[in-house]
């Protein structure tokens, strides 16, 4: 406050006022108050004195301007327009566009502002991007609402907003829509029903609709049928359902009273619909059948039965039936299908007739598994009925044609006599054999054919064919047929040709199938009496050294049981020898023998002889070898030539082993330490390994065992003949222990080496060779020498009968170099 002459007094107590919408104060009274400016404008503070005749003052003219954003509102329209946005339902088809509006501290809208756009929830897709406002297009949706979120707009480090909840349910359905009918057939009776059910139907982003969408279903022709269901929604034309909560659309349909094919349609508007047909028939075909389960290409008159029925009232004529013939691809194009002749023209109401058939499978038949089908066509006074899908459908798998080949015959001797009986002789017999998809064969008849040249010779033999022979061969698949063959008393002499004969069919069609000739024949040479074969073949020893120079012998016994001799051919008569599937007989040196073991080269009748073959040099090849034979001569009464070889019997085996190899692989004496020149025993051990496969014997004379410690003056061993084991011999790959007891230690005194070898004999060959040397080493001492150096009292004085301990102290020096204990 001033007096009149304009000095301030004091401070005055007034009443405040603010001209103009621009802000508030803190207090309306006192001295004085502090101002907050709010909106922007213009206006004035003005205090008013208790005192009238003093009056008022004012401020003069305050302008407020716009402050900085310190919050933002995520509104429903741009500008500050709109309302702030709340919770909001919408589908996967629409959008929404929310907008951020910038306020400063005094609630004043200061625009649009850019802000950062996210969102909660499962929204999406998921906001993102800047900007003062952002439309959402869902592509999400969930017709049970779990779908929602919010959107978010950040302006800044503590200024954002968000919209209330949104929830996005599905949009209008879409697309095409496929329909199951079950049955796809209906008799046209009036009373039969099918239930269609759709495939899930989908929004335009690919979400399920879920229930409560409505669909208008329509029948074309209108009269073949009806729809069970009540109409969902009667006052929108047509018949309305709706999905259920599975996105599917389910109804019944039931069949009228006319046949014919049924179009069942739904749609949605324009953007979701489908259709299905329905076979809607007084014609039904009730199955297909057939006989085979098999049919082979090429093959004809296959019965093929078609059951059909009328399930309505009236009569159906003109009826006309086919087949139809389904494989990976339609094979209808495969067959050749003739009607029966008395197929049935027309069928009365509520009854069934059965259509027959004849089919022919081309010769390029697919070769696959075929579904047989049909078709039936027929017309009620003129008007069209037809069926085209049988309840139940037969199939056959169609196979290539049987081909019945003789592989081989096989006789198990290669000599035989007149008059001989039970031998074997086997006929294998293939059918397409490597070639898949081949039908089976049934065997009528198999023969067997006995040849001299051109000359049939089969009467001369009785055959018998065994007993559990096969009677069908599967394709790709080959047997064994066995015979009992007995050779008759005046059968022709010499070599003579086995070769058979199969006749069969084609287990499909029965065509028939044979073939007269073996592709591999076998022979045998025929004698008066018995057989001459090898009836053994011995070697002199079972193991052998590859390389061994040694001589061994393999013995040949021969059998002659013919009353006629026969001269035994040494240049052709000989042994062989295999290891797995290589011939290694060139490997080895077998002189030819000279003469029988007996005598001369003249196997006499009814007797045996013992030839025996010298192997000089053993072949290098290891392993178990097979030894084989062939034997050949010429019968005396015949002049015609035998033979006989160990395929079939009276083969041997060896075993060629690697040479046996001696290895000392440690020496190692009993104890560290020894006394030179004492007699105590001590023991030098060997661990000797047979690196090789021959099993090996140690020298009998001792002295082959060299061992020595340092110049080994004044050492005596005592040597063994054996083993630690008490066996003399180390087997192939073996290990052993050798032991040597010194009795004798020389005076030598220091480390002092020891060196050891062996020597062994191979069993196999008697060879006689020496191991490596292998080295040790012992500590020999001299002996101990002790030494008194002296004696001396703890007491220099004690007293007779002292009770109280003294002692001697005894200085004992050991001058020699071994420990003394």
């Amino acid at each position: 406050g001033f007096d009149g002459d304009n000095n301030y007094i004091a401070d005055e107590a007034v009443t405040w006022n603010v001209d103009g919408p621009i802000g508030n104060l803190n207090s309306n009274s006192g001295t004085s108050t502090t101002f907050t400016a709010q909106t922007e404008g213009t206006g004035s503070i003005r205090a008013v004195h208790p005192n009238a005749s003093i009056g008022s003052a004012n401020s003069g003219t305050i302008r407020v301007n716009l402050g900085q954003v310190s919050r933002v509102v995520l509104r429903t329209a741009p500008n500050n327009g709109g309302q702030e946005f709340a919770g909001q339902t919408m589908t996967a088809d629409q959008q929404t566009t929310v907008y951020a509006a910038g306020y400063d501290v005094g609630n004043n809208y200061l625009g649009d502002v850019s802000v950062t756009w996210s969102r909660t929830g499962s929204l999406a897709p998921p906001a993102s991007g800047t900007g003062s406002s952002f439309t959402f297009s869902p592509t999400a949706a969930a017709a049970d609402g779990s779908v929602n979120g919010r959107l978010v707009g950040t302006y800044g480090p503590g200024i954002s907003d968000e919209t209330g909840l949104i929830t996005v349910f599905p949009g209008a359905p879409k697309g095409n829509i496929s329909l199951t009918p079950v049955p796809p057939n209906l008799p046209a009776d009036g009373v039969a029903t099918s239930v269609f059910t759709s495939s899930i139907i989908k929004d335009g982003d690919g979400n399920d609709v879920g229930s409560g969408k409505y669909f208008t279903v329509s029948i074309s022709p209108t009269a073949f049928g009806s729809i069970v269901e009540p109409d969902a929604d009667s006052e929108t034309a047509g018949h309305q359902i709706t999905t259920n909560t599975s996105s599917r659309l389910q109804f019944t349909f039931r069949a009228g009273t006319l046949g014919g094919q049924a179009t069942v349609n739904v749609s949605a508007g324009l953007s979701a619909n489908g259709s299905q047909q329905i076979t809607l028939g007084s014609l039904s075909i009730t199955s297909i059948s057939t006989n085979p389960q098999f049919v082979t290409q090429g093959q004809s008159g296959i019965n093929v039965s078609m059951a059909v029925q009328n399930l309505g009232t009236a009569t159906i004529q003109n009826i006309v039936g086919n087949l139809t013939f389904q494989g990976t691809v339609d094979r209808t194009s495969d067959y050749s299908v003739t009607a029966g002749a008395g197929n049935p023209t027309q069928i009365s109401g509520n009854s069934s007739a059965t259509l027959s058939f004849t089919v022919s499978v081309n010769p390029g038949a697919a070769l696959e598994l075929i579904t047989l089908n049909g078709t039936i066509a027929g017309d009620i006074s003129g008007t069209p009925v037809s069926a085209n899908n049988a309840g139940n459908k037969d199939t056959w798998t169609v196979q290539r044609p049987a081909n019945l080949a003789i592989q081989s015959v096989t006789a198990v001797r290669d000599t035989v006599s007149r008059g001989q009986t039970n031998l074997s002789v086997t006929v294998r017999i293939a059918n397409n054999l490597g070639i898949s998809n081949s039908a089976g064969a049934s065997v009528d008849s198999v023969r067997l054919r006995f040849r001299q040249g051109p000359l049939d010779k089969t009467g001369d033999y009785i055959v018998a064919a065994n007993a559990g022979n096969p009677t069908i061969i599967a394709g790709n698949d080959a047997r064994d047929f066995t015979f009992t063959v007995n050779v008759g008393l005046g059968a022709t002499l010499g070599a003579i040709t086995l070769d058979a004969e199969v006749y069969g069919k084609d287990a499909n069609s029965l065509a028939p199938k044979t073939d007269l000739n073996a592709t591999t024949t076998d022979s045998w040479v025929v004698i008066e009496g018995n057989a001459f074969r090898i009836v053994s073949l011995t070697p002199s020893q079972s193991q052998v050294t590859a390389g061994m120079g040694r001589d061994w012998t393999v013995k040949m016994l021969l059998q002659n049981t013919a009353p006629s001799s026969v001269n035994l051919d040494l240049s052709t008569t000989r042994i062989a020898f295999t290891i797995g599937s290589q011939n290694v007989t060139s490997q080895y040196t077998i002189p030819q023998p000279a003469q029988f073991d007996e005598g001369g080269t003249v196997l006499p009748g009814n007797s045996t002889r013992t030839l025996t073959f010298v192997i000089d040099q053993t072949g290098s090849t290891t392993g178990f070898a097979g030894i084989s034979g062939v034997a050949r001569g010429t019968d005396s009464g015949t002049g015609l030539q035998v033979i006989d070889d160990t395929n079939d019997g009276g083969g041997a085996e060896v075993n060629v082993q690697s040479p046996g190899v001696l290895s000392i692989a440690a020496v190692q004496p009993s104890q560290p330490n020894v006394t030179a020149g004492r007699s105590f025993e001590w023991t030098i051990t060997a661990t000797v390994t047979n690196t090789g496969g021959s099993a090996v014997k140690l020298h009998p004379n001792p002295d082959s065992i060299t061992v020595a410690v340092g110049n080994n003056q004044g050492y005596v061993f005592a040597r063994p003949r054996t083993f630690v084991d008490g066996d003399s011999i180390i087997a192939g790959l073996g290990v052993k222990t050798l032991r040597i007891r010194v009795t004798q230690t020389g005076l030598l005194t220091g480390p002092q080496p020891i060196t050891l070898r062996l020597k062994g004999t191979e069993i196999n060959s008697n060879r006689e060779f020496a191991s490596n040397i292998a080295g040790g080493s012992v500590n020999v001492e001299s002996p101990a020498v002790l030494e008194v150096v002296s004696v001396r009292p703890t007491q220099l004085k004690v007293t007779a009968g002292q009770t109280t301990h003294w002692q001697v102290i005894v200085s004992v020096i050991n001058r020699g170099g071994s420990q003394v204990v």
